[in-house]
């Protein structure tokens, strides 16, 4: 049977069309990671505050003052888009960047959680992601980065160090923490794992605090106020608040809903090549 060749322009489309598609499935699935965290799928209210690659910072409906480093969208986040990650911004020295007491920002409530993605830094050194108030007033705690040893601990007030795990350079994580301090407990619980990772990748944990401490207090993201050398020079994709504890099956969704890095690997390189052989067909 005679075969004919397929002529330039209809291979070219073919191609385009292809990669129509596979851009197509990768912004579907940011579209529901974003969707998990703006409408949890336990149906409870959304994040008060939400810095968002999708929709810039403060998202929320609180206030738009949180009490933290200044960040800007310049690093690449997780599905490779550059400059749509949050860093803290080039030259903000500790102190710079923060602003007030906290009396006129956001404050957390008795009950909270806070769901991050966020990618350790090329090299690990001590530095605090986040945290509910200043760390030595109870309940509060502090999410802190020991470089030495690679491991990411919760630090409660009364100094009760927990050690969630032990991370990579240059990775992505999904955490949640929620807390509930109307518990006789004053319960903080944890869930930690590497986007992408399977389910069962998730970790978690919960820590009871010794003492009963302040219902309301201020977030700090990526340092401590006044402590110098103390900023993460990480890059953070969401920063979600939620003024309730998030069911475990709406956290879990959300980490579920994380594809594997693999994928937009190759989705990445097939878009290069595919515009490469386009280019070639071209000039050709």
């Amino acid at each position: 049977m005679k075969t004919y060749p397929v002529p330039p322009c209809i291979r070219g489309s073919a191609l385009l069309v292809a990669l129509f598609l596979m851009a197509a499935s990768a912004t579907a699935s940011i579209t529901v990671l974003n969707n998990l965290i703006e409408n949890p799928s336990d149906s409870g209210a959304g994040p008060a505050i939400w810095y968002s690659t999708s929709g810039g910072v403060n998202s929320g409906s609180a206030a738009s003052s949180l009490i933290t480093f200044t960040l800007d969208k310049a690093a690449t986040d997780f599905f490779g888009t550059a400059n749509a990650a949050f860093a803290v911004r080039d030259g903000a020295a500790s102190g710079a960047g923060i602003s007030g007491s906290g009396t006129t920002g956001y404050a957390t409530g008795t009950v909270g959680t806070v769901v991050m993605t966020f990618q350790t830094p090329s090299t690990l050194v001590n530095s605090s992601l986040f945290s509910r108030g200043q760390f030595a007033s109870p309940p509060n705690f502090e999410l802190f980065l020991l470089g030495g040893t690679s491991q990411l601990r919760i630090t409660l007030a009364n100094q009760q160090n927990t050690i969630l795990g032990t991370v990579a350079a240059d990775t992505w994580y999904y955490l949640a923490i929620t807390w509930d301090l109307n518990l006789a407990s004053n319960q903080v619980s944890w869930r930690l794992g590497a986007m992408g990772d399977a389910p069962a990748g998730l970790s978690s944990g919960t820590i009871t605090a010794a003492e009963v401490g302040n219902s309301s207090q201020s977030i700090f993201i990526a340092g401590r106020p006044g402590t110098a050398g103390s900023n993460y020079t990480g890059a953070f994709q969401n920063i979600a608040i939620y003024d309730r504890t998030l069911s475990a099956g709406a956290i879990e969704d959300q980490f579920s809903a994380i594809p594997e890095p693999s994928g937009y690997v190759a989705l990445l390189g097939g878009i290069a090549v595919g515009l490469v052989l386009l280019r070639r067909r071209a000039q050709g």
